[in-house]
């Protein structure tokens, strides 16, 4: 049996420490610590045991947290405001309820406290609050039951809520001065065409240094090459399904795109002579068949494409999604996985294909 010693035992923490708050370069999810965020030590912070903890250790904690938990820890104390203020602004993610129906609360705050705009790193949300439904707030009815009482389950009710001139023109003003934003995703409608008020927007992306990017395109007449082409470093592209206008963009934009998201009419045109290696193919509403010569363009990949996500349409027969499926095939041959989504039903038995070089179980 090895023995240790009190220094063995102090050198074990010591390690088990250091590589919890020096993650390795190459480590998914994880976030380099700001040195600008730690302080000197406060008075208040003997009054706790976690607070005594050296900041790195509780800036990596605090990296772990949801969104709306680390708002929680940083209420807690004036102590975890200053220190976590900074950290929570920095990876925001407001496409998904409750925290989409809270944007207007944000862009409230942004705009009083312009000194956290630039910690944004990372923005996933509406532009502004828009035109939504809004869940209506009910109070929960109580049944009686032989264990007690209990909330009885009920449908939610929604109604709908507008944003205001005000409200969007505070919208506006934040992403012009987020100029440190990485990843920028907007799950709300956008016309630029048709609408200058986007103008603010428009003219702001283009001196953004984006590896991520995601829009929503609501017009087929939206102008995007403009924002494109300024992005020399864009690895990951999300497109709606409303194909956008990239007759002008050259071979030489966004070389280094790996991931992109799009109509089969977009990609197309992106896809030939970049590195693009995963593709998720979104399904136009009048889409029904699969056009081989855009598919043959996928081909021209630098990639190759190795991943792909695309949707069967409401197969009607075995045939229609075999030819599907040897399409891919055909011009796809480096293919390694393969996700397909069925709006409809189709036997299993089709599963079982060899065309890719695998079997389905």
């Amino acid at each position: 049996m090895a023995k240790f010693n009190a220094h063995t035992i102090l050198d074990l923490i010591s390690n088990l420490i250091s590589n919890l708050i020096t993650p390795n370069a190459g480590a998914a999810g994880t976030h380099p610590i700001d040195p600008a965020l730690r302080g000197p030590p406060l008075e208040y912070q003997k009054s706790s045991k976690l607070v005594q903890l050296p900041e790195d250790i509780l800036l990596t904690i605090a990296h772990r947290l949801t969104l709306a938990d680390r708002a929680c820890l940083l209420r807690t104390c004036r102590y975890f405001r200053e220190l976590l203020e900074a950290v929570q602004y920095r990876h925001l993610d407001l496409s998904n309820p409750p925290l989409y129906y809270r944007t207007d609360r944000l862009h409230r705050t942004l705009s009083e406290r312009p000194d956290l705009i630039p910690y944004i790193i990372t923005y996933r949300g509406p532009i502004t609050a828009g035109t939504l439904l809004e869940p209506i707030k009910q109070k929960p009815q109580r049944i009686r039951s032989l264990l007690g009482r209990r909330t009885a389950p009920q449908p939610q009710l929604y109604t709908v809520a507008v944003s205001g001139a005000e409200s969007f023109q505070r919208a506006i003003s934040i992403f012009p001065n987020a100029v440190n934003i990485r990843e920028l995703g907007f799950v709300d409608g956008t016309d630029w065409a048709s609408n200058p008020n986007w103008e603010p927007i428009t003219s702001a992306i283009p001196n953004l240094s984006l590896t991520h990017f995601s829009l929503l395109i609501a017009s087929e007449s939206a102008e995007v090459v403009p924002q494109l082409q300024a992005q020399p470093e864009l690895e990951h592209l999300e497109l709606s399904w409303v194909p956008a206008r990239l007759g002008d963009l050259k071979e030489t934009d966004i070389p280094k795109l790996r991931f992109l998201r799009a109509t089969l009419q977009d990609a197309a045109t992106i896809v030939p002579g970049r590195p693009v290696e995963e593709f998720h193919h979104v399904l136009r509403p009048e889409e029904l068949g699969l056009d081989e010569h855009l598919v043959q363009k996928l081909s021209l990949s630098r990639g190759p494409i190795t991943t792909l996500v695309t949707r069967l349409h409401h197969p009607s027969d075995r045939d229609s999604v075999r030819n599907v499926l040897q399409v891919f095939a055909c011009h796809l041959p480096e293919l390694q996985n393969l996700t397909l989504i069925v709006m409809g039903e189709v036997s299993g038995q089709i599963m079982r294909f060899r065309h890719f070089g695998l079997s389905a179980p």
